[in-house]
């Protein structure tokens, strides 16, 4: 009997959610009434003949269409409560109350229909196509431009050795201020370049190392300045130059800010694996976190680092010069730094550093 029980109850609910369906329509009151007879005459009709062909003794009966009253009952008022909801939910300027709705209110019913069928009129489904194009052959033109893009090594920028860089949007944001950077930096180290030429080209001059000295530690101060934009009371950029000596890189000049600083750099030596090594090789500067397996490891507390060995410098068939740019804050320098590779910042400075070598014999006047 459980079974039978459980089919007069999704009678019920069926029968009792396609009459409030019926009653939705929003007919003549008097079709509403006849609607909803008819549902409980019919409910009733087959609820009898269901209990003919299930057998159904005659006091179960009873609590059959006790079952089935009960869950129509049920299905109406879910049914009711849910369409009235969707209905109110409407945008239309004729909302419509459960009041209307169950008082079949004729007139202020056909101004709602009215009003949708206006509004279903006014919309223009040819602009929507053609918008709804528009977007989808703009979506086809970047997917062939990053196609073509991507083909072609267009969103990535190369560095050595056959690192490929991503150009992100928060990189394309700050090209223009590294631009601006770089374009202070030339400008500045050209001048210093002129003055130091200048002071070695004046006769009696025997103070060549000092001279030597203070344009390297120029060109840190512009480094930490200019290219970076770091102030003089902060510590996060350093720029170093180291000499060879004996079969090592040791300690010449060492930069933070816009002073000289005290600081301590290690000596490397020639005959290692180091990125002063691999510079020359590639004739290319080079980042530590992008050649790493190169680094001579002398236990930096920087995050990372770029080194530029001077070719053209040389001490017999030893290069004599090297630079580092070490930087503490990784996020926010090392796009910087990627840039400045990318650039080729050292060919710039081979320049200006082979104008003054010409003048004066760097390594041999500090070797």
């Amino acid at each position: 009997m459980i079974a039978v029980y459980i089919l007069y109850f999704l009678l019920g609910i069926v029968f009792g959610g396609f009459g409030t369906l019926l009653f939705f329509r929003f007919d003549k009151q008097w079709k509403q009434v006849i609607t909803g007879v008819s549902d409980i005459a019919g409910s009733s009709a087959i609820g009898v003949a269901v209990a003919e062909y299930f057998q159904v003794p005659q006091s179960s009966r009873v609590i059959c269409f006790i079952v089935l009253l009960i869950s129509m009952i049920v299905s109406v008022g879910v049914s009711f409560l849910g369409l009235a909801k969707l209905i109110q939910g409407d945008k239309s300027k004729f909302p419509v109350r459960k009041l209307d709705i169950i008082l079949g209110y004729d007139k202020y019913l056909e101004q709602y229909y009215s009003a949708r069928k206006n509004e279903t009129k006014s919309y223009d489904y040819e602009k929507q196509l053609l918008q709804i194009k528009k977007e989808r052959d703009s979506i086809k033109d970047r997917e062939a431009k990053l196609a073509q893009q991507i083909s072609e090594g267009g969103v990535i920028i190369k560095l050595p050795v056959d690192v490929d860089y991503p150009i992100t949007n928060r990189f394309i944001g700050v090209l223009p201020v590294y631009i601006d950077h770089l374009y202070a930096f030339r400008s500045n180290v050209n001048d210093l370049t002129e003055q130091i030429i200048g002071k070695l080209s004046e006769k009696g001059n025997k103070n060549e190392s000092e001279i030597l000295k203070g344009y390297f530690a120029g060109i840190g101060m512009y480094v930490s300045n200019d290219l970076f934009g770091v102030s003089d009371n902060k510590n996060e950029v350093r720029t170093h130059f180291r000499i060879y000596q004996r079969g090592n890189y040791v300690q010449y000049t060492v930069v933070e800010g816009n002073k000289m600083s005290s600081a301590k750099i290690h000596d490397i030596p020639e005959e290692k694996d180091s990125l002063i090594k691999k510079s020359y090789e590639l004739k290319r500067s080079v980042i530590a976190s992008i050649n790493c397996e190169d680094i001579y490891d002398v236990k930096t507390p920087w995050e990372d680092f770029m080194t530029i060995t001077y070719y053209n410098v040389m001490l017999g068939e030893k290069p004599f010069l090297s630079m580092g740019i070490s930087i503490k804050n990784h996020d926010q320098f090392f796009d910087l730094l990627a840039f400045l590779n990318y650039y080729k910042i050292e060919e710039c400075l081979q320049t200006y550093i082979g104008r003054v070598n010409k003048k004066c014999d760097i390594a041999k006047v500090l070797g």
